[in-house]
């Protein structure tokens, strides 16, 4: 019985390599199961799996981000023969994916750059009408976000509005099944976290359990009906457009190296440096809450 599962946004690659090591590895007898069948949701007879990984960043982008960390984990897929793909949106899967059906559809913590509740109900909504059309009829879609950040996005209605629902009962994110998944993002990037969960987020491997408690689950599936589903409109006459390419250009093309946070000019970003990073000026203020 062979499966395929897609992976979308994973920076690093980290995750993508721990979880084809669990699936594929025969040293990784012990994790292979509840992987398989707790977390994937899939048979335990599943003999043929085909991962295919991607990133929404271009290679070039990743390395400058993540340095030899990106190289390492892309060997441990080349070693296993995945497939991997780079420039992938989110929200385009029809288009990205040229007609092909997938299983399983995983996104961990999709985050704009940007603190912005509207957008990101925009990214659910476009997103969940994307992955709906390239999802096979018993198929799922696991969704990983740090707490509060469902409610806010407005995940639930969203999804069902374009196609999924959710199923089942949120719960912790696995991380102990995952040990080399960094959370990069989650422990370097004051924007992605508020200041609650900065005191809390540990690396991998440390504290699973703590860690665990403040990423969430959630498992969402086809909606049982008889009509199809037309591509949500964000009601703001940008439609046609990737929200997460409008939150780039939202955000500016200065990046800070450091945290990610984007400016508009280069000098926006040459204050942020020097006042926040360098002279410590503001260290209670950075970070807004999303």
């Amino acid at each position: 019985m062979a499966k395929s599962i897609l992976i979308l946004g994973d920076g690093d690659f980290s995750f993508s390599a721990s979880l084809a090591e669990a699936l594929l590895s025969p040293d990784e007898e012990e994790r292979h199961l509840p992987v398989l069948s707790l977390y994937l949701g899939l048979f335990p007879d599943t003999s043929t799996i085909r991962l295919l990984c991607t990133s929404f960043d271009t290679r070039e982008d990743l390395d400058k981000k993540y340095g030899r960390a990106v190289e390492a984990n892309l060997k441990i897929l080349q070693d296993y023969n995945i497939s991997v793909q780079h420039g992938v949106d989110a929200v385009r899967l029809p288009e990205e994916m040229k007609g092909e059906l997938f299983d399983v559809i995983i996104w961990n913590h999709p985050h704009l750059g940007v603190e912005d509740a509207k957008l990101h109900q925009v990214l659910m909504a476009h997103f969940a009408d994307s992955a709906r059309r390239v999802l096979r009829s018993d198929g799922r879609v696991l969704l990983c976000l740090v707490d509060g950040q469902a409610k806010r996005w407005n995940l639930a209605n969203l999804a069902s509005l374009n196609g999924l629902h959710l199923i089942g009962k949120p719960r912790p994110f696995p991380v102990e099944l995952f040990p080399s998944f960094r959370m990069v993002r989650n422990r370097t990037c004051q924007t992605f976290k508020n200041h609650q969960t900065q005191k809390q987020w540990v690396p991998a491997g440390n504290d699973a359990e703590v860690e665990s408690m403040f990423s969430t689950l959630y498992v969402l599936a086809k909606n049982r009906c008889s009509g199809k589903a037309e591509r949500c409109d964000s009601g703001d006459g940008n439609s046609g457009e990737s929200p997460m390419k409008r939150a780039r250009k939202k955000a500016g093309d200065y990046v800070c190296e450091i945290c990610d946070k984007r400016f508009t000019t280069n000098q926006g970003l040459f204050t942020h440096n020097r006042q926040v990073h360098e002279l410590g000026l503001y260290h209670n203020r950075v970070g807004v809450k999303c």
